[in-house]
């Protein structure tokens, strides 16, 4: 503000005085705030700026709303609606309507509130569809999550005051309308063939970016946590988000300009009717959360009924999850410095205390809909931190009925997990799963059968590097029990290196012997053993892995919340010549895969985690595989013990290619059978893996 007075520029002025208002606001002083928005809009009228005026008149409006000043509030309201509807911004017109439909709530005009709320969200919509590509879609999206979540409070309370008349049935359709948009079109357009007889220049230039995305996230990944390193490392993120601007630039360029891309039709998400008619079936009940900041919703959907539940509030939902994750992956955790006998006792106190916190989340998720759950399909839409959690571990709930923030000191004791009576499979959303479902709906499978990935080649110490002698039939496997598959920032810090830190990457001995067990139970037919040097991301971007039925990666997983499309599976980062060479197959390389399987699988640590965007979910590996053409994607929600996760998915594999069992119901009978042997009783290393996507 004091430069903008400087230079004598009322409109920086106005904007600055604007944006102390904002800060007040968020500091709870609606006074001081309010007083700021008004000496800005004197300024920012004088400097004949429509825009900015309009946003310091909504700003008041929202300063009355929340101090119960209705009236003015609906006044300042309609004075912004109507300079942003002069001006032609969409976008704010939408967010003045959302304005009003609160102060009609607050005042209860609930069909007033109604009326205007649907035109903001109309407007919304409208916005979204111009918004660009997928990423700037969700960002769009993410940012006016909060209106959707009070559309759907306002038709919960319509519900309350009028039973039965199917205002629970359109709540669960605007939560629809809410989640996974971006994944939605994306999928539409994955397979409308917009890339066919792209321009050549936007192709070369795609590449080339991803080509420093790739050697400027490595470098990254080299100069984090090094001494000294911060700055270096705050320029590469930098460097990096430009070039993911322009890598979604150049996306979007490749979409509009495809000859295709005009006759594509936006998909809408699916209606009521068509969850229970397209998506859901005899065995199946869809369970979809909604969480708000005052009040969640749950709705337990099958072929025939919808029963809609009110929740507690996010905040107490999130807590209890994060409790139970917290002990859950207790065992996971290597602090440095801890002794032995620390480490046993950390564990027995996380033990003792996971049963109870177990059943109070089952208590606060699934008690209300106990008397739906039966021994149905659970096809879960999660929200929030649910969507990290495996509720194949939660207890069987007992019929509690409805449930809030006190929880009750009467909660049953935890009981069978959720798996040993259900199948479970989780879904970005119910309108995902149809689109899915449609996508695949009659195409030919693939001719081959299995592709596995696993034991990569990370480094010149590896025994089968050349020189070293023929590569043993199987690596010496390690008596710890605690190792996992996910990859940190490690490093040689050994004064060989100077100042350059190079990445290192433990072998994983038990990946080969689960591959081994995987080709095993395959047989002799045409599949791919890609080990060793072949395990290689070259080898994982080629054409041939569209021929295969199942893709299984059993390796090291890295996760990047910050920026999703660095997220990883890590592959041989040498070759056969002793050649350093990029063994990260990163998300973005994964969106440019098109695949024939009927499943993927990682094999590797928190593979279904991502960056959470409101209103789209987790980010990251399972939406790029869905997005390439898996119908079903079998990911982990944490670091996974090596051994345990190989007599996992060799129990997996046995009972889909010799039981004949489905995807979704060998995962269970594979959970189930580890569960009962006494070291791996711990949902730790039974529970961490999930189905994402078609259950058929």
């Amino acid at each position: 503000m004091a430069l903008a007075q400087s230079a004598g520029d009322r409109r920086l002025q106005g904007q600055a005085v604007n944006q102390l208002g904002e800060a007040y606001t968020s500091l709870g002083d609606p006074a001081r705030a309010l007083a700021q928005y008004q000496e800005a809009l004197k300024l920012l009228q004088a400097a004949g700026d429509r825009r900015a005026s309009a946003q310091a008149i909504g700003n008041i409006a929202q300063v009355y709303s929340s101090t119960g000043r209705r009236d003015e509030a609906r006044e300042q309201y309609g004075r912004a609606l109507e300079e942003f509807r002069a001006i032609g911004d969409r976008s704010s017109t939408a967010k003045m309507l959302y304005g009003i439909a609160r102060v009609e709530r607050d005042s209860g005009n609930l069909e007033e509130a109604r009326r205007q709320m649907e035109a903001a969200l109309a407007g919304f919509e409208e916005v979204r569809t111009l918004a660009g590509g997928g990423e700037s879609r969700a960002s769009y999206f993410a940012l006016n999550q909060e209106a959707y979540h009070f559309y759907i409070d306002l038709l919960m309370r319509f519900d309350r005051l009028h039973p039965g008349q199917g205002y629970d049935t359109l709540a669960l359709e605007a939560s629809e309308r809410a989640r996974a948009r971006s994944l939605l079109d994306m999928l539409a357009e994955s397979r409308a063939g917009l890339r066919e007889g792209a321009d050549p220049e936007l192709l070369v230039r795609e590449r080339a970016t991803q080509q420093l995305l790739s050697a400027k996230s490595e470098r990254l990944m080299q100069v984090s946590g090094r001494s000294g390193g911060e700055a270096q490392a705050a320029a590469l993120k930098d460097e990096i988000g430009r070039l993911e601007t322009d890598y979604e630039e150049i996306e979007q360029s490749i979409r509009t300009k495809s000859p295709r891309y005009a006759a594509l039709t936006q998909p809408r998400p699916a209606t009521f009717a068509e969850i229970q008619r397209d998506v859901l079936d005899e065995g199946t009940l869809l369970l979809e959360y909604s969480l708000g900041e005052e009040r969640s919703y749950l709705w337990a959907v099958d072929r025939t009924s919808n029963s809609a539940y009110e929740l507690p509030g996010r905040a107490s939902i999130e807590e209890a999850v994060r409790t139970v994750d917290n002990l859950v992956t207790a065992r996971g955790m290597s602090p440095r410095g801890e002794l032995p006998k620390e480490r046993i006792a950390r564990i027995a106190r996380a033990d003792a205390e996971l049963s109870g916190a177990l059943a109070r989340l089952s208590a606060l998720v699934l008690g209300p809909a106990a008397s739906r759950l039966r021994d149905r399909r659970l096809a879960i839409v999660a929200d929030g931190a649910l969507q990290g959690l495996p509720f194949a571990m939660l207890p069987e709930p007992g019929s509690q009925g409805r449930t809030d923030d006190r929880l009750s000191s009467s909660v049953k004791p935890a009981g069978e997990p959720l798996v040993a009576g259900h199948e479970i499979v989780q879904l970005p959303s119910a309108s995902v799963a149809a689109q899915l479902r449609r996508e695949s709906a009659g195409r030919p499978p693939a001719p081959n059968l299995v592709a596995v990935f696993a034991d990569p080649v990370f480094g010149a110490a590896d025994p089968r590097m050349r020189g070293a002698g023929p590569p043993p039939v199987a690596p010496p496997v390690s008596k710890k029990e605690d190792e996992t598959r996910i990859l940190e920032h490690l490093a040689d810090a050994s004064p060989a290196s100077g100042d350059e830190r190079r990445i290192t990457v433990a072998r994983l001995p038990y990946t080969r012997q689960e591959a081994d067990a995987i080709l095993k139970v395959a047989g002799s037919g045409r599949n791919l053993e890609a080990l060793d040097f072949r395990a290689s991301r070259a080898m994982a971007l080629s054409p041939d892995l569209s021929r295969y039925r199942y893709v299984h990666f059993a390796t090291h997983g890295y996760l990047d919340t910050e920026r999703p499309g660095l997220s990883a599976l890590v592959l041989s980062m040498v070759d056969e010549r002793s050649q350093s060479e990029d063994g990260f197959l990163r998300v973005n390389d994964i969106y440019n895969l098109r695949l024939q399987a009927d499943l993927v699988v990682l094999s590797a640590c928190q593979t279904g985690l991502g960056k959470e965007v409101k209103g789209e979910g987790l980010m990251g590996l399972t939406r790029a595989f869905l997005y390439a053409g898996a119908p079903r994607v079998v990911v982990s929600l944490w670091n996974v013990n090596d051994r345990a996760t190989a007599d996992l998915m060799a129990a997996f594999y046995r009972a889909m290619l010799r039981g004949g069992k489905t995807p979704s119901a060998a995962l269970r009978e594979a959970q189930l059978a580890i569960r009962k042997q006494k070291r791996w009783e711990s949902p730790y290393y039974w529970a961490a893996f999930v189905q994402h996507g078609e259950w058929k």
